[in-house]
This record gives C-alpha cells, sequence and structure tokens, in this order.
C-alpha cells in the first residue's frame, strides 16, 4: 500500500471511493503502525510483565473492532477479511478482560 498507493495488490481506489483518503498511502502507513507495529510492542510489554500492557492490549481489540466498523460504515465493499478481525480484536479484548478480572497483570 506505501510502494504502490494507487494500485496495491490489483485493488483499485475505488476501494476506498468512500473514506477521506484518495491513495492507499495513508490506510497503508495507519495499517503498519496500528494493526503491525503496536500488537507487536504490546506483546512484548505481555512478555515482560508490564504495567498496564494488559489493559493496553484491550483497548487495541476494541480499537481493532473499531477500525473494522469504521471500514464498514464508510466503504461499500465488503471483503472477507473484515468479520475476521473483528472476531480477532473481540477475542483480544475478551481475553484481556478476563485476565484483569482474574488478576493476571
Amino acid at each position: 500500500m506505501i510502494r504502490d498507493p494507487l494500485n496495491p495488490l490489483g485493488m483499485t481506489t475505488e476501494l476506498i471511493a468512500g473514506s477521506p483518503f484518495d491513495t492507499y498511502t495513508w490506510p497503508g502507513i495507519l495499517l503498519l503502525v496500528l494493526v503491525g507495529v503496536t500488537p507487536c510492542v504490546l506483546s512484548l510489554g505481555l512478555v515482560a510483565r508490564r504495567r498496564g500492557a494488559l489493559g493496553l492490549s484491550g483497548l487495541f481489540g476494541v480499537g481493532l473492532m473499531a477500525w473494522i466498523g469504521v471500514q464498514w460504515a464508510l466503504l461499500s465493499d465488503r471483503l472477507w477479511l473484515q468479520p475476521v478481525i473483528f472476531v480477532i480484536g473481540a477475542a483480544i479484548a475478551t481475553l484481556a478482560a478476563l485476565a484483569r478480572r482474574r488478576g493476571t497483570r
């Protein structure tokens, strides 16, 4: 998306016509940071048992669901991966909430 912002992986800009973006540059950057780097940092925090990592992981799961919700609201196309990512976000948020309730840090 960043390397080929007009036609990444064969997608056309028609798919993002209802969004605030006219190319895939910013969506690619957002995906890289929010769905690539962030979970890696959070997982390191969880492994190192850093204070707050569990709560932030739960928020990440909710954010992932919100990301998909915004896609569903703004874009006309529905991709098979969207419900999968939504369920993954729900699982992350649920597991983080259960771990917090159990007292795991």
